[in-house]
């Protein structure tokens, strides 16, 4: 149990108050909470941790959370120095809490003299303090004779910036406590973060913009994310929340950076707004305009900052706001009419030939802010760069100013290109008629290729081939091929795309790779997909070419991910996955959903459960193919949900999936529908549901997802009706081990069962390995083979530390030395949730009478003599 104890009442009475940031889950801190868990279990070396961070960076809630993870190896007390704080007497300039005179004091520095090693056998104690650096100096002698003495472990957090007492410093100085610092959090888990505090209903683009101005900083982005909230700045968009354009400008806003802006005169004014405006801007320029004097004055007050400056690189020095935030409520709280004043005298001592792509695009959207157009060659330039960063609301406003001054065919297929990106599918149609129009008749190819994208994307099937049948592009095939594959048509497809990675012209090819790729991976192929990728892949890069790619997502780099990952090549798929999301663009470049996708399957498969739940569910989505991919994770969350432990699963809400639509992802509905059933022990949809998911992906020839329905149906006891289907061909160790694992346990053929489980564990799918060893535990087992019995189950236990919680049917029982069949565990686990005899014999279709029988047997294997004794039985042994 956890203590927080205030300096101020008696230290004998804990108070069970929660922390102040464990309303929201704690997102992108893995690597800091296993280094402090590493601290914290080990024997030797420091005693434990200071956390050092700036103020809302997350210390507390971390410390929160290891305390979470630790409280059944140690016996955690917290200290809470800021109750202290408030009830003792005033500070001193250093903000410790003086001794003298101080009742609380006295009881502190008596506590944590007196905080003694545990007694013999007892687990080992662990102190926590908050914000230590106010620690008085008798309080923090006291904590540095715990830390030196090893007597208990000690977790301290301190605010950066912010002197600590000496003797604080020295600990960590001194190897006693190991300092580990706390930095912002990165683009992708501020987005994480902000989604989850908006019950993961935000736009991509509004977690983009909160997570911008909130610069990694938790505590800032939770008050950015109530001020839109309380001030109603967010509407709906297909079930979304989303910014209002040029919303972020209310009072609250201001308030959370009014201290930063102390009073400055006209000239620094003007330099803070010169600087905000432009995003970036050139150190020389904005010399030229103000002087040295006046930017080292915002500098030394922390308004602004230089970057690239004395770096060995061919930047240009340039200068920014030094909080985002700050920049926000400048560029808001500027006039129109002196913005546009700003942007004139900026664009006079600019040097445009020296500005990179994003700068570019900001200075062609402050033109548009302005309502005025940028030069042609940089309104390009930042169409083409918001289209390469799919930043697609930007690039559709930016692109439409450029068609409307500089109309041609380039500019409307870039045009088209962002509002298809932006699924403004209405927009989108209207404005190809009134291009049509005005461009005549040597456009209609092109726009026609457009209209037939844009079907695809629909799904209207239908509409697409009437258009395809009148459509003679060079790209016509490359078309129908994408249109085979929307439809599921995967050998079609293959047969049109392969054909073109040899024919196809270079702009053309890259997109006939992702096709061919998609097509392999689905019909089970993925060495043939890895040899697609390393014979015909090369990344040009050509920004110029982005307007004519039939296909947005998954990128060759991500298939090549997904393929390795089905050859059981784990590691190297996610390293490439992880890649993507530590790009620096990752502030302007969405969240993939595939990529997503994909990471939270490799959780899942390898046990981390609650990690794939936040992978599916912590992400933004985004459009074109937003609602497809928000079902997919609806999905793979519920399937996450069922195999965990019953008090786990209870802290997320049920989806019955009820909604989703039986689309390319019918495979995978139909396995969570099974694994729901199986939790309700209607065993009659759990076989239904499992043939319904088998039958979908064998007609639509999609064998690594008939792969994995086979492998489910066994997971769930049902084995035998995948006999049919265990030929199939399959390359890959990790997709022929799903199949040998039913055909195994169907047979009981224990070689064939330890080879799948011998691929699950090198594979990394460990939960996979547990559950093929705790099988093979059993089919020894029943063979008297009591020795290789043993060897198994200590294998599944191997693998299962490896895991979170999790509770799947081959799992459970595993310790006993008399193993249940699949009947007697499927009975066992309906007995133990509270059915009677009756309520179970109807969910299996059996009689009462069966159903006492097998449960009397299974009372004799488990060596108790009720359900109340079963149950402490399954939880001991899953």
């Amino acid at each position: 149990m956890r203590s927080v104890i205030p300096f101020s009442t008696g230290l004998g009475q804990p108070l069970s108050t929660p922390g102040p940031g464990s309303t929201f889950p704690l997102i992108g801190r893995d690597q800091e909470i296993t280094a402090i868990q590493q601290q914290l279990a080990a024997t030797n070396g420091p005693a434990g941790v200071l956390l050092v961070g700036p103020s809302g960076i997350g210390k507390t809630r971390l410390a929160e959370e290891v305390i979470a993870q630790v409280q059944d190896t140690l016996s955690a007390v917290r200290l809470d120095s800021h109750l202290a704080k408030s009830v003792g007497p005033s500070a001193t300039e250093n903000h410790c809490i003086q001794c003298g005179g101080s009742s609380a004091d006295h009881a502190l520095v008596a506590f944590l003299e007196n905080f003694a090693a545990p007694a013999a056998g007892s687990r080992p104690r662990l102190l926590i303090i908050d914000d230590a650096h106010y620690l008085s100096p008798s309080a923090v002698k006291a904590v540095g004779q715990l830390a030196r003495s090893r007597q208990a472990k000690v977790l301290l957090t301190t605010q950066a910036g912010v002197e600590a007492p000496t003797a604080l410093q020295a600990l960590w100085k001194e190897d006693h406590i190991r300092r580990i610092n706390i930095t912002r959090l990165s683009p992708v888990a501020s987005q994480r973060l902000a989604c989850a505090m908006s019950d993961n209903r935000l736009t991509h683009s509004t977690a983009v913009t909160l997570a911008r101005l909130a610069d990694g900083n938790p505590l800032l982005l939770r008050e950015l994310v109530r001020s839109v909230q309380e001030q109603g700045l967010l509407e709906q968009r297909n079930g979304l929340h989303q910014l209002r354009s040029g919303a972020l400008s209310s009072p609250a806003l201001y308030d959370l950076i009014a201290h930063r802006l102390p009073p400055l005169g006209t000239l620094g004014r003007e330099a803070l707004e010169m600087v905000g405006l432009s995003k970036a801007a050139q150190l020389s320029a904005i010399e030229s305009l103000f002087g040295s004097e006046v930017l080292v004055q915002l500098e030394e007050r922390q308004l602004i900052e230089v970057t690239a400056l004395g770096q060995a690189n061919d930047r240009a020095p340039q200068v920014r706001c030094a909080h985002p935030l700050v920049e926000h409520v400048i560029r808001q709280e500027v006039p129109p009419l002196r913005s546009r004043r700003h942007l004139r005298a900026w664009a006079d001592v600019l040097d445009l030939a020296a500005l990179t792509d994003q700068e570019k695009t900001h200075l062609a959207a402050w033109h548009a802010d302005v309502g005025e157009t940028a030069p042609c060659e940089i309104l390009a330039d930042a169409v083409r760069s918001s289209l390469k960063f799919r930043d697609f609301s930007t690039a559709t406003r930016l692109a439409e100013a450029h068609w409307n001054n500089h109309p041609s065919l380039a500019v409307a297929e870039e045009y088209l290109h962002a509002l298809l990106g932006d699924a403004a599918f209405d927009r989108f149609y209207s404005t190809v008629e009134s291009m049509a129009r005005k461009l005549g008749a040597a456009a209609a190819p092109a726009l026609a290729r457009f209209r037939i994208r844009a079907l695809l994307l629909e799904e209207n099937f239908g509409k697409a081939e009437e258009e395809l049948d009148c459509y003679s592009g060079p790209d016509r095939d490359l078309l129908i091929a994408l249109s085979f594959y929307r439809q599921g048509r995967l050998r079609e497809c293959l047969d049109v795309s392969d054909s073109l990675l040899r024919s196809a012209a270079p702009e053309q090819r890259s997109e006939a790779i992702t096709l061919t790729m998609l097509a392999q991976c689905s019909l089970g192929r993925p060495a043939d997909a890895l040899a697609t990728f390393d014979e015909f892949y090369t990344d040009s890069g050509d920004s110029h070419q982005i307007a004519q790619a039939i296909l947005e997502k998954p990128t060759a780099e991500e298939l090549r991910a997904i393929a390795l990952g089905h050859l059981g090549r784990r590691a190297e798929a996610e390293k490439i996955l992880r890649d993507f999301n530590s790009a620096p663009e990752a502030y302007v470049s969405p969240f993939d959903a595939q990529r997503t996708l994909n990471l939270g399957i490799f959780y899942m498969e390898s046990g981390n459960l609650h990690k794939a739940v936040a992978e599916f569910t912590l992400h933004p989505a985004f459009d074109p193919s937003g609602a497809a991919w928000r079902q997919k994770a609806r999905i793979f969350a519920a399937l996450s949900r069922s195999w965990l432990p019953e008090g786990d699963r209870a802290q997320y809400p049920v989806d019955a999936l009820g909604d989703i639509p039986k689309s390319e992802s019918v495979t995978y509905l139909h396995i969570a529908h099974a694994w729901r059933a199986h939790s309700e022990g209607n065993e009659k949809e759990v076989v239904s549901a499992l043939n319904e998911a088998i039958k979908e992906a064998f007609r639509r020839h999609q064998y690594s997802d008939l792969a994995t329905a086979i492998h489910n149906a066994a997971r769930l006891g049902h084995a035998k009706i995948t006999s049919s289907y265990w030929e199939i061909p399959l390359q890959g160790p990790l997709l022929r081990a799903r199949l040998q694992y039913a055909q195994a346990v169907a047979t009981n053929d224990a070689h064939l069962l330890e080879q799948a489980a011998m691929a699950f564990s090198e594979s990394g799918t460990y939960l996979y390995a547990a559950e093929a060893f705790a099988e093979l535990a059993r089919l020894y087992r029943r063979a008297g083979n009591e020795r290789n019995a043993t060897s198994a189950t200590s294998r599944a236990h191997s693998h299962l530390r490896s895991c979170g919680p999790v509770d799947t049917p081959p799992l459970r029982f595993l310790s006993l030395l008399t193993p249940l069949s699949e009947r007697e565990r499927t009975i066992a686990i309906l007995a133990v949730r509270g059915m009677s005899d009756k309520e179970i014999a109807e969910r299996l279709v059996i009689s009462p009478r069966t159903v006492g029988n097998t449960l009397y047997r299974i009372y004799q294997k488990a060596g108790v003599t009720g359900r109340k004794s079963l149950r402490k039985v399954l939880d001991t042994c899953a």
